[in-house]
């Protein structure tokens, strides 16, 4: 499987402030409210500390949309998906059309190698916002991600089947399993080659 190598985009995470050393060196830390706290964290991969201050943040507005993905993008920095979804769920019931909202579950579950919902959540923000590059990007990285899933779930089921009627095989039908091997294998190549191709135009356009 390739998926787990792509870059994903969250659009939380491409909201960068500015570097760690200019915020720390000129005392302007201090300046910042909670979200610009957790934020600020959030991007020096501090997500324990980050985790501090968006709760902080959402505590003051419990409705604030910024602060709940802020909360619940960094609750999946730190694995912890069951906490991460229950705060995504109450960003999307403060708003319903958040793209931001939508993009950042699609991206959980990524994380979480359900690709289904992923694509699901992915395509209803692209729907919403066919503009924003980092939705598009996204959607395309959880189509190959499900894609590569798909090809290698029809593989092991192909596998299985063929070792429980190994014995009832014919000549001819132990040729056709060969074909059918070949034509599967034939659509895991492509989606891999797929993969690496989305990657590296990700990559280039960093």
């Amino acid at each position: 499987m390739t998926w787990k190598n792509f870059r994903f985009v969250a659009v939380f995470a491409s909201l960068a402030l500015a570097a760690c050393a200019d915020l720390t060196e000129d005392g302007r830390y201090s300046e910042l409210s909670f979200y610009g706290r957790g934020k600020f964290h959030y991007d020096a991969g501090q997500f324990g500390l980050a985790v501090k201050h968006f709760r902080s943040a959402v505590d003051r507005e419990p409705g604030s949309v910024k602060a709940l993905n802020g909360l619940a993008a960094s609750y999946d920095r730190l694995g912890r998906y069951d906490l991460a979804t229950k705060y995504y769920g109450r960003a999307l019931g403060a708003d319903p059309e958040s793209t931001q909202t939508l993009n950042n579950i699609g991206y959980s579950y990524l994380l979480q190698k359900r690709f289904d919902l992923a694509v699901a959540y992915l395509r209803d923000a692209h729907s919403r916002d066919r503009n924003d590059p980092v939705i598009q990007a996204n959607r395309m990285v959880a189509e190959v991600a499900h894609m590569e899933h798909e090809v290698d779930a029809i593989q092991r089921q192909m596998l299985k089947n063929l070792f429980v009627n190994e014995g009832d095989l014919t000549t001819g039908d132990f040729f056709l399993w060969t074909k059918l091997f070949k034509q599967v294998g034939d659509l895991s190549n492509l989606a891999e080659r797929l993969a690496h191709r989305v990657r590296r135009t990700l990559e280039l356009k960093k």
